[in-house]
């Protein structure tokens, strides 16, 4: 994924949050869920700036986006009713599938749905949950 993919999928996340959340709320935790995380500047270091680029942008995607999800999905359950928690679960699905993270996709849709089980208080949230489950079911018969 390149550097405007990931900038994109975090201003879907941002805007989700903040809708969520609102205003106050969003503006705390996006310092600490997206702040840039650098590798230190020594000068004696024999990578090349080009070299330091990649690999902050491979530890900033592979670490960082897996972790922030999962760091993110905590913090809102905490945060939200259940209804409205199964709703960001979906809407943060929508955004892996968009952005191509179909592990992280399945991944959130499958907590949905281990979540919701047989409450019938979330039934439309279920089938939308199991819906998206099913075409990723179909299309690796193996799993993702």
């Amino acid at each position: 994924m390149n550097a405007n993919a990931q900038n994109t999928i975090q201003q879907m996340l941002q805007d989700i949050l903040e809708k969520f959340l609102g205003k106050e709320e969003f503006a705390e935790i996006n310092k600490q869920l997206f702040a840039k995380s650098e590798l230190p500047v020594n000068p004696e270091s024999s990578f090349s700036q080009l070299d330091r680029e990649h690999l902050e942008f491979e530890l900033d995607h592979s670490f960082n986006l897996g972790s922030q999800i999962d760091l993110l999905i905590t913090y809102m359950e905490m945060k939200l009713a259940p209804k409205e928690f199964y709703e960001f679960l979906l809407k943060l699905g929508q955004i892996t599938i968009t952005s191509g993270e179909l592990r992280l996709a399945a991944d959130v849709h499958e907590k949905i749905i281990r979540q919701i089980d047989d409450n019938s208080d979330f039934d439309e949230i279920a089938a939308n949950a199991n819906l998206v489950w099913q075409q990723f079911s179909e299309e690796k018969p193996n799993g993702i």
